[in-house]
């Protein structure tokens, strides 16, 4: 058969022959071929990326440690504020005592319920406070330097008077809040100081018998109101936060 072809359409057999052959080299070879090579280019890049931030992670290990060393520590001294024991009374004894160094008389004390704010516990205290400006706003400024972490969210200021004329002296009353974690231990210690019985109004007021006063020191004027007579109304509980 192929001897009765002609010249011309013998050539044409053979280049459809090398043309089918060039086809079959590219779709079973060549183009698979190209289609692996591009794909194994494209993870080859992207692990080229994940090497860089390794490589950029590997160099910032140093610095991200330190820096997790310095939080660390900054968190252990806060949370040194959140472990006060408040069952042994010796807080209300400091109260006082500060008050006294001050010169300043306390009017009123009154804990509330302990109020739970989910990432922290709040204890608010109605706080009432008389003496010489300066000595009440170096007593206050004290409140919020206690043994633990402590914030004045709510102070009102007024001049004593008498017979009408200034006394030289001022009524503050403020709203003390005491923070402490949401911990079980947080939540006795608040709710121990919340429940303190303080068995009268001014539980700093002095006895008929007055008590000695620490060297170099003088009683300021005894003048205590009872009962609620400042006219304050409980503390609005909007402030604490």
């Amino acid at each position: 058969m192929w001897n009765n072809l002609s010249t011309r359409e013998k050539r044409l057999l053979g280049l459809l022959a090398v043309l089918l052959v060039c086809v079959g080299l590219y779709w079973f070879v060549f183009k698979p071929q190209w289609q692996a090579c591009s794909r194994l280019r494209s993870e080859l890049e992207l692990a080229r990326k994940q090497l860089k931030a390794a490589r950029n992670t590997c160099a910032a290990l140093d610095r991200e440690t330190k820096a997790l060393h310095k939080a660390e520590a900054e968190l252990a001294d806060l949370r040194a504020f959140f472990y006060t024991d408040l069952q042994d009374g010796g807080t209300v004894f400091d109260f006082g005592l500060k008050a006294l160094e001050k010169n300043v008389v306390i009017t009123k004390f009154k804990p509330f319920a302990v109020i739970d704010r989910e990432t922290h516990l709040v204890l608010p205290i109605e706080l009432g406070v008389r003496g010489a400006y300066p000595a009440v706003a170096a007593y206050l400024d004290l409140l919020e330097h206690l043994f633990c972490l402590s914030e004045i969210r709510f102070l009102d200021i007024e001049a004593e008077k008498e017979d009408a004329l200034p006394t030289g002296d001022v009524q503050a009353e403020a709203l003390l809040l005491l923070y402490s974690e949401p911990s079980p231990e947080g939540r006795l210690m608040l709710e121990e100081m919340s429940r303190w019985d303080v068995g009268r109004f001014n539980a700093f007021a002095r006895p008929a018998s007055t008590a000695a006063l620490l060297p170099g020191k003088t009683a300021p004027r005894n003048n205590y109101r009872s009962g609620n007579a400042s006219g304050v109304s409980e503390p609005d509980f909007g402030y604490v936060k």
